[in-house]
């Protein structure tokens, strides 16, 4: 039994959705709203964040993937769409090649098949100041790169969020996500997935080029670009966000069913 919390809304086929690094599953609160008349959107915190369980090892990405398994079938939400923003979309990567029977397809937004040396520079400094400084100096160094250049419809509530949730968080936790992503490699196996893919990037997220070989390495992954927004995309322009996950799965606008 998952021990793993989660909130759920709406009716009809069901979305997974996984959030980021230092969010919880109030990341995707703006999207539910906008899909929750045609989906069951199960918005999930993942260990060491929100209100789940406190991590007492270390895990990897893989590792933190295996209680959505048991989550999925608890809540008799086979085969769920997965939806992950950054971490939640490297989880999302390894949930689908451990459990592909419970897994349908794959929305991966603002996240990598791999990590590079640029992103293990990044996140071992971040994960130091976090640890040297706390989560809440973590958050306020963070947010300013998270975001596009002009305020979306959902940019100011978007930022409060992060810093609020991000700041709640432990400093450890934040460390030990930020350490998972500096081993994650998922890139040679991604042919293995075999389920249809929607990669979507932020026009100004720094990590395009590698979302587009995400998208590549699926090979049933389609790319897309949500315009003006960062790396906080679906929580930046939820509307356009939503839409394109409609557009993917075959759905009507709110209110429609799935086609």
């Amino acid at each position: 039994m998952s021990e793993l919390f989660c909130s759920v809304a709406g009716e009809g086929p069901p979305l997974l959705l996984v959030h980021g690094v230092g969010g919880t599953g109030g990341f995707w609160e703006d999207v539910v709203d906008r899909l929750a008349p045609s989906f069951t959107c199960a918005a999930v915190d993942l260990e060491d964040f929100g209100r789940s369980p406190r991590l007492t090892t270390q895990k990897t990405v893989a590792e933190r993937a295996a209680p959505l398994a048991a989550l999925i079938d608890e809540l008799s939400l086979c085969p769920a769409v997965v939806v992950g923003h950054s971490l939640g979309g490297m989880v999302a990567q390894e949930l689908a090649l451990a459990a592909p029977g419970r897994v349908g397809a794959l929305v991966l937004c603002n996240t990598i098949p791999r990590a590079t040396d640029r992103v293990r520079e990044i996140n071992a400094a971040l994960g130091a100041l976090a640890l040297e400084h706390g989560s809440a100096a973590l958050a306020e160094a963070m947010a300013p790169g998270l975001f596009g250049p002009g305020a979306l419809e959902g940019t100011e509530k978007a930022r409060a969020r992060f810093v609020a949730d991000c700041g709640a968080a432990d400093p450890a936790a934040l460390a030990g996500a930020l350490q998972a992503i500096m081993g994650f490699d998922a890139l040679g196996r991604l042919g293995g997935v075999g389920v249809p893919a929607l990669v979507v990037a932020g026009e100004h997220e720094p990590n395009c080029d590698d979302q587009r070989l995400l998208a590549t390495a699926l090979g049933r992954g389609t790319f897309a670009v949500v315009a003006g927004a960062g790396h906080m995309a679906p929580a930046e322009a939820p509307d356009a966000f939503s839409e394109l996950v409609r557009g993917f799965l075959g759905a009507e606008a709110p209110g429609g069913a799935r086609a």
